[in-house]
C-alpha cells in the first residue's frame, strides 16, 4: 500500500526521528533487514516502504505511550537523584 507524503517537507536524515512517531529511518531499516524478503526488493521499493512507515499515523498511540514512559522514567530518576543529594547534605551537616 502506498501512502502519500507531503511534497513540501524537508527531508529528514536517516538518524533524525520522525515528528509523528519518534523513531528513525535507521530503526525501520534495521527491522526490515531482519526480514528475508527485504533483500528481494529494489532500492526504490525499499525507500518507498521506509518513507511510508515514517509517515504512518498508525504509530501515534505507541509513540505517545513511549514518550510517556520516558517522561516517567526521567521524573523518577530526577526524584531519586534529589533524594540522594538531600541525604548527602544531611550527612555532611551531621558530621
Amino acid at each position: 500500500m502506498r501512502r502519500k507524503s507531503c511534497s513540501g517537507r524537508r527531508r529528514r536524515t536517516p538518524r533524525e526521528p520522525s515528528l509523528r512517531c519518534g523513531f528513525t529511518e535507521d530503526d525501520i531499516r534495521e527491522r526490515f533487514v531482519q526480514e528475508e524478503q527485504w533483500e528481494e526488493l529494489s532500492d526504490e521499493v525499499r525507500r518507498e516502504a521506509i518513507q511510508s512507515l515514517m509517515d504512518a499515523g498508525e504509530y501515534d498511540h505507541a509513540a505517545t505511550l513511549a514518550n510517556e514512559a520516558i517522561t516517567e522514567a526521567v521524573a523518577r530518576y530526577l526524584h531519586d537523584a534529589m533524594l540522594e543529594k538531600e541525604e548527602r547534605q544531611e550527612e555532611c551537616e551531621d558530621a
